[in-house]
Formats: structure tokens, sequence, C-alpha cells
């Protein structure tokens, strides 16, 4: 497959970028930060997508850094039977997309499988490199490069020599070791840990017969102890009871005593005498009510009703004083000269006589100086009348809304509804219907008080007379002996209740002269015989327990012969292991010589095509290659010194110079029945001399007829 033209549309810091290819070696020299890894990494992607199909390692690395277009974009490849196609893959985590010329599309990861037998890893590992892994010697130790490799070596390409010849060894250690666990060692150790205990079943056997009479034994003896503790748990539980019976019998003597030593009285609740107690306080600390005039009451509720009538609903407002029955007097006065009309001044009409006879003499020569004064003096005169009589009336006018006001104020503070000229009337008739009032209520208070105490002496009279009781004292104390006898009888109920719970009447007789001191006693004795009689039959109980595990655990023979067949069937297993630690030490030793003469005859095809490319770039300083099945190293021989080097000890530029040919000679020999993959180095060969890198261009380039390789180099 030979790429033509490579086409980024958003990948790193490319963005519609386009680099034409040819078959065979492409030397692309560009100056740093060109972005060579970038387009490197670009074919590595689209072509097998991210590292072991998994974006998390090295995704962020080749960001696209353009919000145009979408990240990706193809290859437009030529394969070796002349077809063209173009491969594509678009977003971070896209499918590869495989387009034919005629529009028809193939799924990309199918595509590769039919193309070659290479897998992305093998590609990324042999392919593609950059010159930081070309030296990683384990980007070579994967199983299918490992197959390739080994491929017509001996043992098959997947075969670790050095680790089937420590199989070998671990195997044999496993069956057999002198000190320390083996199989061999363990199984000896079962056959004799059989036999033992073999033995010592045999012995026990015996003891069989014994074991069993002393477990009937201790069946009897447990059973025998067992009933005389239940005699003595129950003698010690009917002592217990009549121990409980005791005190409730001597309380309900005791009550009985009490009740028979007190005398013979009525029986008052206690209510009925807290009852009357609070009646004779009620009186005591009531005083005696006045004595009250039964005629006087008529007469004071007819005066009320009359004044109520005379103050038409108004008797219920504020009471006035003497200042206010004083304004009132004023008001009225106020009012009723306000009242009167003011009389317009009449004279000014008699002036009107000197005017006119003053405007005629003003007509007459001789006489019309004093006529004009005598007029001005009457015009002026009627002019002063009426000016006066005008302050008059405003004066007037004045007052009247100056008294308006003060009589609003009046009325509303002591809630009047009439004119001012009743304001004293019916002030008076209100003072005088709230002393009526106020008579008539202490006459009413006195006669309730008056009842009052009366109901109080009858409800008390009637108590003592219900219960035979003289007075309040008397109810009291026979209260407090009724509620003794009632607590008497309480206490003797609930003793004789309690008692016969405990103890049948037909028993109660022998507590009479019951002796606690010398049952108590003897509750005692037969409580520790019980606890001694407990503790023997635990101790028999644990004994006979014993014995039967033992019995249980004593082999029969049923079991002899079962432990016989085991010890039989150990030996046979020894036997085996034996057989095949010998097989496996054959085999181990048929390896070593296997393998000694393989070092010397023979190594894959690959170690010797990748031999000759590495002696080309050295200048022949290196002529054999190899690699030691026992330790798994490759190997050079110096034909200088003739000394062996091991890869570790060789400097950087010939451990790339090696890697770099071990991977041209894998691709061969991979390719021969396969399309040929594009091949790309990133800055391989920057740790070459100048002679060895002209001598690996030359033999590069010389790969590179047929297929195409793209080299990547800043200079």
């Amino acid at each position: 497959m030979i790429i033509r033209r490579i086409y980024i549309e958003n990948f790193g810091h490319f963005h519609d970028f386009t680099l034409e290819l040819t078959p065979g070696l492409n030397r692309l020299c560009r100056e740093n930060e060109f972005g060579k890894t970038t387009i490197f990494e670009f074919v590595r992607r689209v072509l097998w997508g991210y590292p072991d199909g998994h974006s998390g390692k090295g995704v962020n690395r080749y960001p696209a850094r353009f919000n145009a277009g979408e990240y990706g974009g193809f290859l437009e490849v030529e394969l070796k039977d002349g077809s063209t196609a173009v491969l594509e893959r678009y977003g971070q985590k896209g499918k590869l997309v495989v387009r034919r010329p005629d529009g028809a599309e193939e799924d990309g990861g199918e595509f590769l499988r039919k193309l070659s037998p290479v897998s992305g890893d093998c590609y990324r590992k042999v392919y593609a490199v950059t010159l930081d892994e070309i030296t990683e010697l384990s980007n070579l130790s994967g199983d299918e490069i490992k197959g390739r490799l080994y491929g017509g070596a001996i043992m098959g390409g997947g075969v670790s020599l050095p680790k089937l010849g420590k199989y070998f060894d671990d195997r044999a250690r496993e069956f057999y070791r002198p000190r320390g666990p083996s199989k061999i060692g363990d199984a000896r150790r079962q056959l004799r840990d059989a036999v033992e205990k073999r033995d010592l079943a045999l012995a026990e056997c015996s003891r069989r017969p014994a074991l069993e009479e002393e477990l009937a034994e201790l069946g009897r003896e447990t059973a025998r102890l067992r009933a005389e503790s239940a005699a003595a748990a129950e003698s010690a539980a009917a002592i217990e009871i009549l121990l409980k019976a005791h005190p409730r019998y001597v309380k309900l003597a005791e009550a009985e005593a009490a009740l028979a030593g007190l005398p013979e009285t009525p029986d008052v609740p206690e209510a009925a005498a807290r009852r009357a107690e609070e009646l004779a306080k009620q009186l005591a600390e009531t005083p005696p009510p006045p004595a009250v005039d039964a005629g006087r009451l008529p007469v004071l509720a007819a005066e009320v009703a009359l004044l109520d009538r005379e103050l038409a609903g108004t008797g219920g407002g504020a009471l006035p004083g003497a200042d206010d029955l004083a304004a009132a007097e004023t008001l009225e006065k106020r009012s009723r000269e306000l009242a009167e009309p003011l009389a317009f001044p009449v004279w000014i009409w008699f002036l009107a006589l000197p005017f006119l006879a003053g405007a005629g003499a003003a007509f007459v020569e001789t006489l019309r100086l004093p006529g004009m004064i005598l007029a001005v003096a009457a015009a002026a005169g009627a002019l002063a009348g009426w000016l006066t009589h005008s302050l008059r009336v405003a004066a007037r006018q004045r007052a009247a809304e100056e008294l308006g006001r003060e009589t609003e104020a009046f009325r509303s503070r002591l809630e009047l509804d009439c004119p001012p000229e009743k304001f004293s009337a019916v002030l008076g008739a209100r003072s005088r219907r709230r002393q009526a009032a106020d008579e008539l209520a202490a006459l009413q208070a006195a006669q309730t008080a008056a009842a009052a105490v009366t109901a109080v002496k009858r409800e008390l009279d009637e108590l003592c007379r219900r219960f035979g009781c003289a007075d309040a004292p008397e109810m009291r104390r026979a209260a407090q002996l009724s509620l003794k006898v009632n607590d008497l009888r309480r206490r003797r109920s609930e003793a004789a209740a309690a008692l016969d719970a405990l103890l049948p009447p037909e028993k109660q007789a022998v507590l009479k002269n019951f002796d606690i001191e010398a049952e108590t006693k003897r509750r005692a004795e037969v409580s520790a015989r019980r606890a001694e009689l407990e503790r023997s039959v635990s101790a028999l109980q644990q004994r006979a327990g014993a014995v039967a595990n033992e019995l249980k655990h004593l082999p029969d023979g049923e079991e002899v012969e079962l432990m016989n067949s085991g010890i039989e069937a150990a030996k046979g297993v020894i036997r085996k292991l034996v057989r095949e630690y010998l097989v496996v030490r054959t085999c181990r030793a048929l390896l070593d010589a296997a393998v000694d003469r393989y070092e010397r005859e023979s190594q894959p095809e690959v170690f010797k095509r990748a031999e000759a490319l590495f002696a080309d770039f050295t200048g022949g300083r290196y002529d054999r290659l190899y690699k030691k099945l026992a330790t798994g190293e490759l190997t050079l021989c110096d034909s200088a010194t003739g000394q062996e080097k091991t890869f570790p000890a060789l400097s950087r530029g010939s451990r790339e110079e090696l890697m770099l040919a071990m991977r041209l000679a894998l691709i061969e020999c991979t390719e021969r029945d396969s399309e040929p993959l594009p091949v790309c180095f990133d800055d391989v060969g920057v740790n070459f001399d100048p002679k060895r890198l002209a001598r690996a261009e030359a033999a590069v380039e010389k790969f590179a007829r047929g297929r195409q390789v793209i080299w990547f180099s800043h200079s």
C-alpha cells in the first residue's frame, strides 16, 4: 500500500493541510517545530486509531486548534493491484472508513485485516516508530512480534525456551526438594500420618465397652439426682409460698382487730364533710346583712322609671358635677340673651329731615353755606349710626358662633341630646336618677345577701340532718372515722385476696402458729441442698458429654478399613509422583541438549537477516547476532576482538542501528505473501555517525524498493 496524498483537516496545529508522497523512500527534511511528529502521529491514528483502542493516553497531545472543520482527515492510497482508495477517520473516537472511486464504502478494520496480517499494536511498534520508541526493547516483546521473530525456530514462535527450562526446573522442585515443601515430601508425610492414625485407631477401639458402661452408669446417677433435686425444689417452693403468705396473714389479722375496736358511726363521705366545712366557713366570714325596708324598693323603682321617661333614654349618660351645672346655667343665660332681637337705631331716619333742609338751603344764595354744613353733619351722623349698628350685629354673630361651639363641646362631653335651654333640667334629672338607682341597687344587694345567707344556712342544716350530725366539726370527725374504717376494710380485702392467691383457704390454718425464723432457716437449707444437687447433676452431665463425645470419635472397624485403603492410595500417589518427577528431569536434560545444539547450529531467519543488515550498517564491526535461549538476551560478536556483547552494553547509536535492522528484517519476513504497508521513521538516525548514517540510508533506500518508506528528519 502506497500513500499518495495526506490530507489533514484538523489535527494538532495543521488545518486544511495536504502532503503529496511517492513510492519508495520519501525523505521529509523540515526544520524543528514544523510538525513532522504530528504528521507521523496522524498517519498512525488514521490507520489504527488510538493505542490499544483507548482514547485516554495521549488524546490531548494533538488537539484540534481550529474551530472550523472536523477533527481528523484522510489518506489517499494505492494498492499493489493498482486500485486506489481513500482511508478517512474523523472524530477522536471515529471509525476508519474506506471509500472506493466508484463510491462504495467499506469498514476500515475489515479492510486492513484483509490487506495484511499485521495488527495495530505491531504496526506502531515495528512499522511506525519514533526516536524514543526505537530503542525500547520491550516494544519487540509482544506475543505477535515474538511469534514472527521465532516463526521458524525450535518449538514455534510463541514459546520461550528459557521460560520452558524454568518451567521444567520449577516442576521438578515442585515434585521433590531435599529441604522444603514438595509434592513427594508432602505425600510421604501424609503416608506416615495415615499409618500413625490407623495404629492409634486400633489402640482406641479396645476402650469402647468400658466407655459405654460408664456412660450408662452416669445416666442412672443423673436421673436419681434429678429426682432428688426436683423434690427439694418442690419443698423450697412450698416454704417460699408460706413465707410470702405469712405477712399478708398478719396484715389481715391486724385489719380485722382494728375494725373490731372502732365505734359505730355514720358513713359520712369526705366530699360531704368538706362541703359542710366550706358552708360553715362561708357563714363565719360573711357579715350579717343590714335590715332592708321592703316598702322602699317599689317607690325607688317607680321613681327611676319616671325619671327614665323624663330623660327619654338619656339617663345613662355621664353624671354632671357642680361646675357642669353652673356651666349649663351660664350657657342657658347666654342663649336667651343672644335669642333676643337687636333693634335698628330709628334716630338715623330722623336725620333725613336736617339733611333735606340743608340740601334745600344750598339753593338759596344767602343760606348756601349753612345749608351745606347742615346737610353734611346730618349725613355724617347717619353714617356713624349705621356703622355702629353693623359692628354690634357682627359682634353678636361672633358671640353666637362661639356659644355654638361651647354648647356642642358641652353636649358631646356630657352626652346630651337637647337644646341648651334644657341642659340644667336634664342634668338635674340625671343626677336625681343616679341617686335613686344607686339606692335601689344597694337595697337589692342587701336583699340578695340576706337571701344567700339564708340559703347557706338551709344547705348546712340539710347536710347535718342527712348524716345525723349536729354541726360541721362533728361531720368532719365522722368523715375521718369513715375514712379510717374504709381504709381498714380495703386493707383487709387486699390482704385476703393476696393470701387466697398464694394459699387456698383450707391451708391457711397453718399460718396461725407459723414460725418464720425456723421456716426461713429450713428454706436456706433446702436451697443449699438443691444447689449442691444441681452442681452434681451438671458435673455428671459434663462427664457424660465428654464420654459420649469420646465414644463418637472412637473409630470402629469400618473406619479402620477406610484408613487402610487410604494408606494404599497414598502409596500409589507417591509412586505416580516419582514417575512424573523422573519424566520432568529427563525433559529438562533433553531441552538443555537441544538448546545447546540450536545455539550452535540454528537461529531464526529474522535474526539472520538482521545480522546481515547490522553488519552492513557497522561496516562489518559486528558480524554475528543471536539470542541466547538460556537467558533470552540479544548477543553480538565483535569481529575485531572476538568478544560477545549484550544489548545494554552497546552505545546508543549502535542500539538504534540494531533495532532498525531488526525492524527492517522483521518487515521483510512478514510481508512476503501480503500487501506491504507504509513504513514511517521519525528522526531515526539522529544519533548515527555520518558513515553509518550513509550506509543505513543506502540500506533503507534499497529496502524501500517495491514499498513506501517515509523518513522524517530535521536535516
